[in-house]
């Protein structure tokens, strides 16, 4: 055959070859591609519901919080009004019990808080002491954990509130913080009460119906504890602890009061400027500074004499900070992590 033919057939069987790849690989790009263009679609199909079930998650959170946010400050800022209030009062009586024994009203016959007596000052006493501590039973009763999460400062007062309201049962461990005390309740008389005592007690304070409770004037309790009714029944167990007080009889009673005038204090000092929304709030404020000390010495002029001044303004007040600041950072990480 000759040559030039050869090649010429050579030549269109190639171009033929070549043709039927091109067509091959054209029909399989185009069907490569129509099924790419499908999976995106599809991809860009699944985006689109998740993006849209996001946006709708996202608004109903906002609409929950914004509804969440609503009823909790409704519902807390007039008892967290009414608690501030209370605080200050509570606060002032722990003095005013400092300066009785300084002046000498806490013994002898002129004793304020005598067992015999039961009159207006320990009476009064235990109202001022216990109004703090119904306040905060009742915004228990109206607080979610998940409001705790929503606003720092209210979940910070929500806690220093709580250790209040455990304070009377703290007995034993401020016995034994920092610088020791000999304890034997079975010996020398119990300086505290259970926590489920406290909550009788707090509770007989709250009057009304459930949705309009309210903590009874001072009247109302006096009145009802002369009558010696249900009421006295209740709340005779913290009259009795704080019959017959003085810090220096009772010392572990006394740094009870001192637990709770730094809880009084760091909740009216509590304010939204001094939590950091990232943070948290900084413990260390809860301590009294020294300076602001010298209203809580019991001593007489003859006892000033007698005791050192460490023993009185330092040493119980170290106790009270190195159990109190822990207890509530452990509170606050607790509900930090819901």
């Amino acid at each position: 055959m000759d040559p030039a033919v050869i090649v010429a057939l050579i030549g269109a069987g190639s171009a033929s070859l070549v043709a039927g790849w091109t067509f091959l690989a054209t029909r399989a790009n185009q069907r490569d591609n129509e099924s790419t263009k499908q999976e995106n679609a599809e991809k860009l199909a699944r985006l689109n519901a998740q993006l849209q079930s996001l946006q709708a998650i996202g608004s109903a959170r906002l609409a929950y919080e914004y509804d969440a946010r609503k009823r909790l400050y409704e519902e807390t800022e007039p008892l967290i009004f009414q608690l501030i209030g209370a605080c200050d009062s509570a606060y002032i009586r722990v003095l005013d019990l400092a300066r009785s024994a300084r002046d000498g009203h806490l013994t002898g016959p002129s004793n304020w808080l005598d067992a015999g007596k039961e009159d207006y000052f320990l009476l009064s006493t235990v109202h001022r002491l216990a109004v703090p501590l119904a306040i905060i039973r009742l915004w228990h009763r109206r607080l979610t954990l998940v409001d705790l999460t929503l606003d720092r400062l209210i979940g910070y007062r929500y806690v220093l509130g709580r250790q209040l309201l455990l304070s009377f049962s703290e007995d034993f461990y401020l016995a034994a913080a920092g610088s020791p005390i000999t304890y034997d309740p079975d010996r020398d008389g119990s300086q505290g009460l259970y926590i489920g005592v406290v909550e009788r007690a707090v509770d007989a304070f709250l009057v009304g119906a459930d949705d309009k409770l309210r903590v009874m004037a001072f009247g109302e309790f006096e009145s009802g504890c002369l009558d010696r009714g249900d009421l006295w029944k209740s709340v005779s167990p913290l009259v009795e602890l704080l019959t017959d007080f003085h810090p220096q009889r009772r010392p572990i009673i006394w740094r009870v009061l001192l637990l709770q005038a730094h809880l009084h204090r760091a909740i009216l000092h509590s304010k939204r400027s001094a939590v950091d929304e990232s943070q948290g709030p900084a413990l260390d404020h809860i301590r009294i500074p020294l300076p602001d000390r010298s209203e809580f010495d019991w001593r007489s002029p003859t006892e000033r004499i007698q005791i050192a001044e460490d023993e009185v303004l330092t040493v119980p007040f170290e106790a009270v900070t190195s159990f109190l600041i822990p207890a509530v950072q452990r509170d606050l990480d607790m509900y930090e992590g819901l």
